[in-house]
C-alpha cells in the first residue's frame, strides 16, 4: 500500500516510518497545508493517509473537511491524535478509523489490514458506472 504520513511530531513520523517501511511505500509530510497541495491533485496515488489532527498551518480536521468538498475524492484517512477531542472526526466521509496516541502498533496494523480490504470510493464509483 502507498501511504502518506502527515504529522508534525518528528518522533511519531520516525516511529511510523520504522514500523511501516518494510511492507509499505511511504511518504512523509509535516503539515496539513503541504498535504492539501499534494492530495488535492486528482492524480495522486496514495491509498491511505495517516493523519495527525492537531498541526500548525492547517489542522488535520480542516484538511479532511476541505478534501471532502472535492468531487471524486479517493483519499481515505486513518486519524491519529493524542488530543482528547477526537470524536468530531468519527463518521466524517473517508475517515476509516481514529486511533488515540499513544496507540499500539497492533491496532495500527489491524486498521491498515482493514483498509487494504476496503475498495476505495473512486474505484467503487467507476465499477458502478462502468
Amino acid at each position: 500500500m502507498k501511504i502518506l504520513i502527515v504529522d508534525d511530531d518528528p518522533g511519531c513520523r520516525e516511529l511510523l516510518h520504522d514500523h511501516l517501511s518494510r511492507n509499505h511505500e511511504l511518504s512523509l509530510l509535516t503539515n496539513g497545508r503541504n498535504a492539501l497541495a499534494l492530495l488535492a491533485d486528482d492524480d495522486h496515488d496514495f491509498d491511505l493517509v495517516l493523519l495527525d489532527l492537531h498541526m500548525p498551518r492547517l489542522s488535520g480536521t480542516k484538511l479532511v473537511e476541505v478534501l471532502n468538498e472535492c468531487e471524486n475524492l479517493k483519499t481515505r484517512f486513518i486519524i491519529l491524535s493524542g488530543m482528547p477531542d477526537i470524536d468530531h472526526v468519527r463518521g466524517l466521509p473517508n475517515v476509516l478509523t481514529v486511533l488515540r496516541k499513544p496507540f499500539d502498533m497492533a491496532a495500527l496494523d489491524m486498521a491498515l489490514s482493514q483498509a487494504s480490504t476496503q475498495p476505495d470510493r473512486l474505484a467503487a464509483t467507476r465499477m458502478a458506472s462502468g
